[in-house]
């Protein structure tokens, strides 16, 4: 659903909501229609009126994103601005994972990005979404986030990059600024390591 979120006397009109049988109300996403995230990525308090909202998505958030792959180690990197950004995982078996090798095997599992949202085919709010197919591998996982081009005049971009570990959500979120050369190395930044 989308509606008006008040909190802390700033009005967000571009926002989405899902309510539970139960009546409770979880904020999956909010961004003002400038592609800033809004605060409710954390715990915050709102005010929501019922009354206000309409069924469907709100248009600053752009095309709704397919299904993406799950499994016991999921990485996702999201943003809301026209720029080419990459996830990059970096798994036990030391293969990095990204749009140039999409799938790597380790420890009999296979790793693999099936979503790539490049300035060819950008679709505003697709996500990256780097996933195993079953049993993950044993060991650390780097994730970086790159900044391969800038599609649009977008500027630095805010991103956040959720990793769901055994069913635990953790999220970070950061800006990250465009490169002086597209495409070039080096730019990218390490947004967290964690060991399975």
């Amino acid at each position: 659903m989308q509606g008006r979120l008040v909190s802390n006397r700033t009005v967000y009109d571009c926002f989405a909501i899902s309510l539970s049988f139960e009546r409770t109300v979880e904020i999956d996403r909010a961004y003002n229609c400038e592609g800033y995230p809004g605060p409710c990525d954390g715990q915050i308090p709102v005010e929501l009126q019922t009354t206000d909202l309409t069924p469907g998505r709100p248009p600053c958030m752009g095309i709704a994103t397919p299904s993406v792959g799950v499994s016991e180690i999921n990485v996702r990197l999201e943003w809301q601005a026209e720029a080419d950004l990459d996830l990059w995982v970096i798994g036990p078996c030391g293969n990095k994972i990204f749009y140039d090798a999409k799938g790597h095997a380790c420890q009999g599992s296979w790793g693999q990005l099936d979503r790539d949202n490049e300035c060819s085919g950008f679709v505003l709010g697709r996500p990256e979404n780097i996933f195993w197919d079953r049993d993950p591998p044993r060991g650390t996982y780097k994730v970086y986030v790159d900044y391969y081009k800038d599609c649009a005049s977008a500027g630095a971009v805010n991103y956040t990059v959720r990793r769901w570990v055994q069913g635990s959500v953790n999220t970070d979120s950061d800006t990250i600024s465009p490169p002086a050369i597209a495409g070039a190395p080096g730019d990218e930044v390490l947004v967290t390591t964690f060991t399975y």
